[in-house]
């Protein structure tokens, strides 16, 4: 239940402002505060991407949920904020740029791996829409089974492109059960929104029983 505390802050508030950001903006700002003491209204708005006016109301609905709190020095998490915070990074890795050799990906690429996704994925087509409709130019969505990398219902990464499979275990720590989501763009910004939204969609999924 603790990520649930996430969607609350895209609730509307009457007569408050509507929502100009979405969960992927939302992710990006916990992920930024968890890893810092506190930062500052100006830096969390052009880290997280939006103007001033969005910056406003996030700061604000985060604050209203109690995830952040406000003061001069900046925007800092509560015990609340950073219990979500903690459950976050456990289940997913934070979104980092990546540089791959041995596959032909857009200019900008970000990765996360989410543990336990691959019990959530079906053809990866879900995951490839949420990045793209983010901004991305797409999503590569692969799961670690039995200790191969494969492509559902597609290939056996390991078999079919071993070089490539080789260079993901070097560069991302790989557990068995998870998903790995490569996303690319033009843009840096845009490929994170991208994997952050093809995340959001295997960690507000819940487990086939």
């Amino acid at each position: 239940m603790t990520l649930k505390r996430l969607e609350d802050v895209l609730l509307e508030e009457a007569p408050g402002p509507a929502a100009s950001f979405t969960m992927v903006h939302v992710l990006k700002a916990i992920y930024l505060l968890g890893a810092e003491v506190s930062v500052g209204r100006k830096k969390l708005a052009a880290s997280i991407g939006l103007g001033e006016g969005a910056a406003r109301t996030i700061i604000s609905r985060l604050a209203r949920t109690g995830l952040i709190e406000t003061s001069r020095a900046g925007c800092a998490l509560t015990r609340g904020g950073k219990r979500v915070y903690s459950n976050l990074a456990k289940k997913a890795s934070k979104p980092t740029a990546i540089r791959l050799k041995n596959v032909d990906f857009g200019p900008e690429v970000y990765t996360m791996t989410v543990r336990g996704g691959a019990r959530r994925i079906q053809s990866g087509l879900e995951q490839r829409d949420a990045a793209v409709r983010a901004g991305a130019k797409g999503v590569m969505t692969l799961v670690l089974k039995s200790g191969q990398i494969v492509m559902p219902s597609i290939s056996n990464v390991d078999r079919d492109h071993p070089a490539f499979a080789r260079e993901l275990r070097q560069k991302i720590d790989l557990r068995e059960n998870d998903a790995i989501l490569v996303a690319s763009a033009d843009r840096g910004i845009t490929a994170e929104y991208g994997v952050l939204a093809a995340a959001w969609t295997l960690l507000n999924k819940k487990r086939p029983t």
